[in-house]
């Protein structure tokens, strides 16, 4: 039996795996296994059961979120039926705005040209104040987009047939609020978590496998990774330290015999969300401190993996030894700090949904930290690290969706199918992208909980067909 069912991150703590009837089909000497019909009854059941009890679609589709906070907004007020049934997030209400300078004068210049031609044109552009009213939906007052359009004052005029109560619930709903609310909710039930490790030491493990296999890593190596695998040494966080600042690491792990260790070589630095080849660097013990602080994918490979807010603060740009003044005497100290833990899955899932509220605060503070290149640039790293998006849009509900579904799943296929449908003009291709990154959850999902219940292989089929049912369960709710 895989040494999993032994820990206390088990399966069979939430699942009955007697019950799923495995059966034997390759040849007599290949442990290649595939359900009976009723084990993948069983096995569909229990997947399904356990999204619905970790997973919400609305927190999957930010949009979808919004719609339904509107619309609960709407229906616990004290408009009449008519109107409730009337109005929606997409209900187009009026914005008088005072433009700001510059655009007035980008405006101006724009369109001088054209006031020979037409009085109302000329009085127009010659008008003392930049004012305009302009029709915007619903949603977008709610979570104040509109705000970022060109203004820099409105007053919204709400209709005449909007109840004073209704009126106020849209103007104080705090949609970001309660959006991160219900993501720590849905991220900390037992069920979650449970998926967010199981995934996490998925991919560790396979990373390490595949990094014995190389050519030229060294025995010491090998036997490193060998002795993890046989209990004998504990993965470490990773902690970033400069002069102004010092963070845990997220999705990343370090493994190394303990400090007095003889003639140990290094240890290995590992990454979470990068391609196999990628993904583990040796770090030698000779010369650490050269290594460190020479040019290299490390210091990418560190820094990115902060919050947005500490790798934009002065002093974090790069890995460099400092000196410290201690009461004991002045003392170098390294930028890269490890520590041993209980159970480094579990702090590394708690980091990561400690991240997540971080860069979601950091993505929807102000709009000029939004809007700033080199806050954006800094979030298309932090992102594509996460979700492997090549480009961050300002919109904060496209960011967020990638951001979320970074957290929820940790697969790159997935999340960027997700990005991609939260900036799609068109909404079928909107729709598209969101169910291309369900399903892919739906087969991951399957496939690596099966994978890591059973010592040998077992065949795709069996996988797709019950992935196939999550899917249209989980498409079902979503419709």
């Amino acid at each position: 039996m895989n040494p999993l069912l032994q820990d206390p991150l088990a399966i069979n703590e939430y699942f009955d795996i007697d019950d799923w009837e495995f059966t034997h089909v390759g040849p007599e000497n290949t442990p290649v296994f595939t359900l009976t019909p009723e084990g993948k009854k069983r096995l569909t059941k229990d997947a399904i059961a356990l999204y619905d009890r970790a997973f919400s679609v609305h927190l999957v589709n930010p949009s979808s979120y919004i719609e339904a906070s509107i619309r609960k907004i709407i229906d616990h007020s004290s408009a009449s039926q008519e109107l409730k049934e009337r109005i929606n997030g997409k209900t187009l209400i009026a914005v008088d705005s005072v433009i700001s300078r510059e655009t007035y004068i980008q405006r101006r210049s724009k369109l001088k040209w054209l006031e020979r031609y037409s009085p109302a044109v000329w009085l127009w552009i010659n008008a003392p104040w930049g004012e305009e009213t302009r029709h915007c939906p619903l949603d977008e007052i709610v979570t104040d987009t509109y705000r970022r359009k060109s203004g820099i004052w409105h007053t919204v005029k709400w209709p005449s047939d909007f109840p004073e109560d209704l009126v106020h619930a849209l103007e104080s709903a705090n949609l970001q609020a309660s959006y991160q609310a219900e993501i720590n909710r849905h991220l900390n039930t037992p069920e979650a978590a449970f998926v967010a490790k199981l995934q996490l030491r998925s991919e560790v493990h396979t990373h390490l496998r595949e990094f014995v296999k190389r050519p030229h890593v060294s025995e010491f190596y090998k036997k490193l990774v060998a002795d993890y695998f046989k209990k004998k040494v504990a993965l470490q966080l990773v902690e970033f330290a400069s002069r102004v600042s010092r963070t845990y690491v997220s999705q990343a792990l370090f493994l190394a015999y303990p400090s007095n260790a003889l003639k140990a070589e290094g240890g290995l630095l590992i990454f979470v969300g990068e391609a196999v080849e990628n993904s583990i660097m040796e770090l030698p013990n000779k010369d650490r401190q050269q290594f460190i602080q020479s040019p290299g994918p490390l210091h990418a490979l560190i820094l990115s993996r902060l919050s947005l807010h500490n790798q934009l603060r002065t002093g974090n740009e790069k890995l460099a030894y400092y000196t410290s003044f201690p009461v004991g005497g002045p003392r170098v100290v390294s930028p890269l700090q490890f520590h041993k833990v209980d159970d480094a899955f579990d702090r590394l899932n708690d980091l990561k949904i400690k991240r997540l509220n971080s860069d979601i605060d950091f993505l929807v503070s102000t709009d000029e930290e939004r809007l700033t290149a080199r806050h954006m640039k800094a979030a298309a790293k932090a992102l594509e690290l996460i979700a492997k998006a090549a480009a961050v849009p300002a919109a904060p509900v496209s960011a967020t969706a990638a951001l979320l579904l970074g957290f929820l799943t940790g697969f790159a296929a997935i999340v960027l199918e997700a990005a991609q449908g939260a900036i799609a003009d068109n909404p079928a291709d909107a729709e598209a992208h969101f169910k291309a990154a369900l399903w892919g959850y739906a087969q991951l999902v399957v496939g690596t909980v099966l994978g890591e219940s059973l010592d040998s292989a077992f065949d795709n089929e069996a996988t797709t067909a019950i992935a196939g049912e999550l899917f249209e369960h989980v498409t079902a709710l979503e419709d």
